[in-house]
């Protein structure tokens, strides 16, 4: 993976290439190309730079919202000399470190060993050199790459690929920060607070609202009824002329309303979330990723002292006269099998009716699922779903034992749900609207793929196979 490969998925997302092509009125993105020219006048070697700074800062944000609220709100003193909310400082743990603990299946007990694991290895990513450029512009190429759709690849992906270059990570480690694009929103929520403040970065964004090539994207679906509140009421007054210029304009902004949720959502969703982290930028990052360590700090003693609790109920048991096949851990928390039951009823109710039916049909019931009904469906080995106007697979992470998936004949696009599933060997997924088979690369027992009737280009195909040489592709 190459860096340059990184850089254009960033700044395409910035600036809503997306929405570029759409909003577009002449072939290719000619316009928008010479915008650029005229006004994003980096070179390689500072946008790279941006990068690198971005990821610090990103590591370094996501590290301390794995400390408990009272030592985040230390790391965060230290640096601003003031006091900050508590809301602020349980934010990362609400929203992304509870979930993905639940969903990965991460004991309570055992969240503190993640912590610890977690904010050491990032540490040590936050150190590493990934991005360098030429002190060079760039090209004409380049330009037209960063108002061009990217693709679905995931940014925090391609991060990681090249930092597994470098060092070894941890699964779970890795896994949290893929955890809803944790680590890729977080990248370019930096970025974005870097280069707005460049007057060059400034100018870019204003001469394209100029052309009429960048909307405000939050502000879509008002802009979209304001426009067709004009239709009609052109409409009324037969003033045909602007009632066919108005139709045109509506269909672009209907299409960027379609294009939104699936490119821009999850990272407007972040921005919004995390706008406090803006003020790190302020501090030099050298500084930040030297108070990083105290994090570190901290998370020891409080790993030290559950050793020490765990010690004094020992010897508590023993002046019982407790039995000593009874664990500290087990009285002093709730049996596991009661917290798994409760998620994978609320990973049932969360599921649509086409999905209800499939998991049905698939341990032969009608009628509600029991618990153990519930224990079945997300260990089965086999699944098929064919013919079910199915868009999303993403119920099928729970299904951590799946070994043959057919999935043919829907409406999937996106196969980024699949990663999970470390034993799927087979999978039949023709007659969809594939375009992108990276996701089912991290899928080492993958033997036999099945894709043909689908968007996959042939580089896509070739990429693939390189990197799955033991796997069957049938095209």
């Amino acid at each position: 993976m190459s860096t340059v490969t990184i850089l254009r998925k960033g700044l395409s997302t910035l600036l809503n290439s997306s929405i570029i092509e759409i909003l577009s009125d002449v072939p290719g993105v000619n316009k928008a190309v010479d915008l650029l020219r005229e006004n994003f006048t980096f070179t390689a070697a500072e946008i790279a730079k941006n990068f690198q700074d971005s990821y610090g800062y990103a590591l370094v944000a996501i590290s301390s919202g794995l400390a408990t609220p009272e030592n985040q709100r230390g790391f965060w003193q230290s640096l601003f000399q003031a006091n900050v909310e508590s809301e602020f400082s349980q934010r990362l743990e609400r929203d992304y470190l509870l979930p993905f603990a639940q969903q990965a299946g991460l004991a309570a007990e055992n969240l503190s060993t993640f912590r610890q694991t977690a904010v050491v290895q990032y540490q040590q990513m936050a150190t590493l050199t990934l991005f360098q450029a030429d002190n060079v512009h760039f090209s004409e190429a380049d330009l037209a790459s960063f108002v061009t759709a990217s693709g679905a690849s995931s940014m925090t992906d391609l991060v990681l690929e090249l930092v597994q270059t470098q060092q070894t990570l941890d699964e779970r480690v890795m896994a949290f920060l893929q955890f809803k694009e944790l680590l890729g929103n977080a990248l370019l929520f930096f970025l974005y607070e870097q280069l707005r403040k460049e007057p060059r970065f400034q100018s870019t964004l204003a001469a394209l609202q100029r052309e009429g090539l960048m909307i405000e994207v939050r502000e879509i679906k008002q802009i979209v009824q304001t426009t067709e509140a004009k239709l009609a009421q052109a409409y009324t007054a037969r003033q045909f002329g602007e009632v066919a210029q108005l139709g045109q304009q509506l269909e672009r902004l209907q299409q960027i309303d379609a294009v939104i949720p699936k490119n821009y959502a999850q990272f407007l969703d972040f921005s919004q979330r995390f706008a406090d982290w803006a003020q790190l930028v302020n501090v030099q990052l050298k500084q930040v990723l030297a108070t990083m360590p105290k994090l570190q700090e901290r998370l020891v003693k409080i790993e030290d002292n559950t050793e020490q609790i765990l010690d004094i109920v020992q010897q508590l048991k023993v002046r019982a006269d407790l039995g000593q096949q009874i664990k500290p851990r087990d009285e002093l928390t709730q049996p596991t099998s009661c917290v798994i039951q409760v998620d994978k009823r609320k990973w049932w109710n969360q599921l649509d009716d086409n999905w209800k039916k499939v998991f049905k049909e698939a341990i032969s019931i009608k009628v509600e699922p029991s618990d153990s009904d519930l224990e079945k469906i997300v260990n089965l080995q086999r699944l098929d779903c064919c013919w079910n106007d199915i868009s999303d697979l993403e119920p099928l992470r729970a299904l951590k034992s799946l070994q043959l998936l057919y999935c043919y004949g829907n409406q999937i696009s996106d196969l980024e749900p699949l990663r999970a599933l470390k034993s799927l060997q087979i999978l039949r997924c023709y007659g969809n609207q594939i375009s992108d088979l990276e996701p089912l690369r991290a899928l080492k027992s993958l033997r036999a793929l099945f894709c043909h009737k689908n968007r996959i280009s042939d580089s896509e195909l070739d990429k693939f196979k390189k990197a799955m040489p033991n796997c069957k592709v049938d095209s």
